[in-house]
C-alpha cells in the first residue's frame, strides 16, 4: 500500500514537471504579443530563455544579436554563427547561417543543433514588450529570448 501511494505521488510529480516544461515557451496569459519594431531587434543582445526541442537550454549561454545592416551573430552553446536576416513587419527570415566547427560536449552540440533548426524554421517574430519570441510559419513558438544582462556575450 505504501509503495502504491509513493508511486502515485511520483507520477504526480513527473506530471507537474512535464507541465512546467511544456509551459516554458508560452508567454504569460496577460502578455499581449505584437510584432517587434526593427529598433527593438538591434538595440540589445538577446539571451535564450527557452528553446523548442531541448530542456534547460536557458542556461546554455546562447545569445543573438541583430545589426542594422541585416547581419545576425549568434553565440551558440559552443560555436559561433553568422548569417543574414530579413525583417519586415512580422516576417523574420534567416539565410546563409554558418558557424565555427568546434567539437563540444553532448549537451552543447544538442543546443547548437536545436538553435540552427529554430533559425531555419523561423518565419516571424513577436514580442510581449520585453521578450522576443521566434515563431514558425504556422505560429508555433520555437524560441523565447530575453534581453541579455550587461557584460554577457563573451565565451
Amino acid at each position: 500500500m505504501k509503495a502504491s501511494l509513493a508511486f502515485a505521488f511520483f507520477l504526480l510529480f513527473l506530471a507537474g514537471i512535464a507541465l512546467v516544461n511544456l509551459g516554458n515557451l508560452q508567454a504569460p496569459a496577460s502578455a499581449e504579443l505584437r510584432p517587434p519594431d526593427a529598433e527593438e531587434l538591434v538595440s540589445r543582445r538577446w539571451r535564450l530563455a527557452a528553446l523548442r526541442g531541448v530542456e534547460a537550454a536557458y542556461d546554455s549561454g546562447i545569445e543573438l544579436m541583430f545589426t542594422r545592416g541585416g547581419l545576425l551573430t549568434a553565440d551558440g552553446a559552443c560555436n559561433r554563427y553568422t548569417g543574414d536576416y530579413a525583417f519586415t513587419g512580422e516576417t523574420l527570415l534567416f539565410t546563409g547561417v554558418a558557424g565555427t566547427r568546434r567539437a563540444c560536449a553532448g549537451d552543447q552540440m544538442r543546443y547548437d543543433a536545436a538553435l540552427l533548426g529554430v533559425l531555419e524554421a523561423t518565419a516571424s517574430a513577436a514580442t510581449d514588450g520585453r521578450r522576443l519570441i521566434l515563431l514558425s510559419d504556422d505560429g508555433a513558438r520555437l524560441a523565447r529570448f530575453a534581453p541579455a544582462p550587461p557584460g554577457t556575450g563573451e565565451h
